[in-house]
């Protein structure tokens, strides 16, 4: 994975945006005239388009409402006033895109979990969870080796959300841990958003009982395909699901060596992905937190 498609995949890419957009309006405000206008046109186009392609999901009347107040920003950098007066009209732009920056830098924040109680580690995934060359380098059977857990793959290949349901139902062990690295192939093949909505609603609400602990891996999103991270989040929230921030994901796909062709992750990108997942949780098994 290249760079821009990394910083696309792991979500800095919006705010790259968000923080070119409003240097732009500041410049423009204190210096309107055409001193380096091309430039100053060309880095406010591409911090535009950061936002809007960077498959940050957020509901779609915030990048209305942030784009109807960078118009409003520019059209008033126009006005023959003191850089004062523009600067207090340009407040509420820069108050929104403050707001959007430490909205989305709170779902990159580091997650901490705990492996205090679950004796075994069930994943519920597809094709990404295997392919090592010993199945004993998956990231699962690492990532348990570990945390001192035991290990249950039930993933295959081309797995979407739906067809992993009947994986989902086969977990019967209560208190188990259970990662949820599923979705990436509904994106790719674009399953109606209302569809892996319910899919993975009904998933959630066949793993997330018998006392389990249930985690989900967020999907790394490509340019329109919000709504499938939105989907995630929100129905995280409603069952209290902790997301593993997508950043995590993508930054083993971009590891160097660690994909054999872009996507499926090679020995070294197991044991990348399995070393990112053990630093997350906090305590052992059978030591409970202080």
């Amino acid at each position: 994975m290249n760079w821009t498609a990394l910083e696309f995949a792991n979500g800095r890419a919006f705010f790259y945006g968000l923080v070119l957009a409003v240097l732009c309006c500041a410049w423009l405000c204190a210096w309107p005239v055409t001193r380096m206008k091309s430039l100053r046109s060309i880095i406010l186009v591409l911090g535009i388009i950061l936002v809007f392609l960077s498959a940050t999901p957020i509901p779609w009347w915030s990048y209305a409402a942030w784009l109807a107040l960078l118009i409003s920003t520019l059209s008033i950098a126009n006005w023959r006033h003191s850089a004062k007066i523009k600067y207090l009209f340009f407040a509420p732009f820069i108050a929104f895109s403050t707001a959007l920056f430490v909205h989305e830098a709170s779902f990159h924040l580091r997650p901490a979990f705990s492996t205090y109680g679950p004796t075994d580690l069930y994943v519920v995934g597809d094709s990404l969870a295997g392919g090592a060359d010993d199945p004993r380098n998956n990231w699962l059977e690492l990532l348990g080796a570990k945390l001192g857990l035991q290990t249950h793959n039930f993933s295959f290949g081309g797995a979407k959300v739906r067809s992993a349901l009947h994986n989902a139902a086969r977990i019967d062990k209560s208190g188990a841990l259970v990662v949820l690295e599923i979705g990436g192939n509904d994106l790719l093949a674009g399953t109606p958003v209302r569809e892996f909505e319910s899919d993975l609603k009904t998933i959630l609400e066949t793993v997330c009982k018998d006392n389990r602990h249930t985690i989900m891996i967020e999907l790394p999103l490509i340019p329109v395909c919000n709504g499938y991270g939105a989907i995630q989040r929100k129905l995280a929230h409603q069952f209290d699901v902790p997301l593993v921030p997508k950043r995590y994901l993508a930054s083993v796909l971009g590891a160097k060596d660690a994909t054999v062709d872009g996507l499926h992750l090679s020995d070294r990108g197991h044991g990348l992905l399995a070393t990112e997942l053990a630093g997350l949780f906090s305590t052992q098994p059978g030591r409970p937190e202080s």
